[in-house]
C-alpha cells in the first residue's frame, strides 16, 4: 500500500526541517523580521507606557488637586519630596 507523496508538500517539510542551510535574507525576510521582532513589540511597549502614564495622572490629580507642578516627579508627587538629580554611577 504505497502512498502517493505531494512533491510540494515534501519540499516544504525538507525546508522546514532544515531551515538553517535554506534561509536566505531577503527584502521580505527583512521586513518581517523588522515587524515581529521590533516594531510590534515597540508600538505594544509605547501604547502600555501611555497607558500608564494616562492612568497615573488621573490617579494623581484625584488626590493632589493643587500638587507643585515644576521640580516634581509622580512618583514624588505623593510623598511630596523634591526631585534630585542622579548621582553618577562611578
Amino acid at each position: 500500500m504505497n502512498a502517493h507523496t505531494n512533491p510540494f508538500v515534501e519540499a516544504w517539510g525538507y525546508k522546514r526541517e532544515h531551515i538553517e542551510k535554506t534561509f536566505r535574507f531577503t527584502p521580505k525576510t527583512l521586513t518581517a523580521i523588522a515587524l515581529g521582532g521590533v516594531l510590534f513589540p515597540l508600538l505594544i511597549y509605547k501604547v502600555q507606557i501611555r497607558e500608564f502614564v494616562r492612568a497615573l495622572g488621573r490617579r494623581l490629580s484625584a488626590q493632589l488637586p493643587n500638587s507643585a507642578s515644576r521640580g516634581f516627579r509622580a512618583q514624588d508627587k505623593v510623598s511630596k519630596r523634591k526631585h534630585e538629580a542622579p548621582k553618577n554611577f562611578l
